[in-house]
């Protein structure tokens, strides 16, 4: 994939994630999470640089396993206590992790 090609399909994401930020200021969100969210924000750009510059094939040989995971991943939040009732989280010791936040990337690829 050319250069040109690959900034343009991560215009988008940037976008999305600088609303994100944005959005998370205006209503009052602490400065510590904020921080985060913006330094995380040229870590996931690289990432998806990367990943889109190796081209289809890498990522026609990794989705049979990634699905798999995915699939485990959703299987593993309703093993889980729950939280009020409801499985949408894994946790990881005091962390809670999304779980379809985490695999949607991986399914719809």
């Amino acid at each position: 994939m050319r250069s040109r090609e690959l900034w343009l399909l991560l215009i988008a994401p940037f976008a999305t994630c600088v609303l994100g930020v944005v959005v998370l200021h205006l209503h009052g969100v602490e400065l510590p999470r904020l921080v985060l969210m913006i330094a995380a924000l040229p870590a996931a750009v690289s990432v998806a640089a990367s990943l889109a510059s190796r081209g289809r094939a890498l990522l026609e040989r990794w989705a049979p396993a990634l699905a798999v995971v995915s699939l485990a991943l959703l299987a593993a939040s309703l093993a889980d206590r729950g939280l009020l009732g409801v499985h949408r989280w894994i946790a990881l010791g005091p962390i809670r992790l999304h779980v379809s936040a985490l695999v949607c990337p991986f399914v719809l690829a």
